[in-house]
């Protein structure tokens, strides 16, 4: 993942004295884990950061914890991936858990189909199977199973 990319995320979403060093160490600091860090782009203003990397579940709270006090994300801005499961964190607390590589993606139109989440997740994660949840209308039910490899370089 460009790093520059990732910095003016961080300059046009959050206060300047806040960069990707900052939070890459904040969350060594915390868990004494390290961290790939990248950024979903949806079809709305909304872009949220992902991190990818194995967690605990008291790891995962205490990074959701800073990451929400000190970097003052907003809803649909924050997905933390790891090896046993997938969550969202919203404003309203509300974690949403879905089985092993499954993403939870926000206002995605329900018009969507596999190619335009592909398309979205491409740049930034290297996607080796993805599988779309539809509903009995066969539309877009908002998450996506996805089998991930990590993207060289990133």
């Amino acid at each position: 993942m460009n790093s520059d990319k990732i910095q003016k995320f961080f300059l046009k979403n959050l206060p300047s004295k806040y960069s990707i060093d900052k939070l890459v160490a904040l969350i060594e600091d915390k868990t004494n884990c390290s961290p790939n860090i990248g950024i979903i782009k949806k079809k709305n203003p909304n872009n949220g950061l992902v991190i990818i990397t194995p967690l605990s579940k008291e790891n995962e709270a205490i990074i959701k914890q800073n990451l929400c006090d000190n970097f003052y994300f907003e809803q649909r801005q924050l997905l933390i991936i790891n090896d046993q499961k997938i969550s969202t964190h919203s404003g309203s607390s509300i974690n949403y858990e879905f089985l092993p590589n499954t993403i939870f993606m926000h206002n995605i139109p329900y018009h969507a189909n596999y190619y335009d989440i592909e398309s979205l997740m491409k740049p930034y994660i290297e996607i080796k199977e993805l599988i779309l949840f539809l509903d009995r209308f066969n539309r877009f039910k908002g998450s996506a199973k996805i089998i991930l490899r990590k993207r060289r370089g990133v």
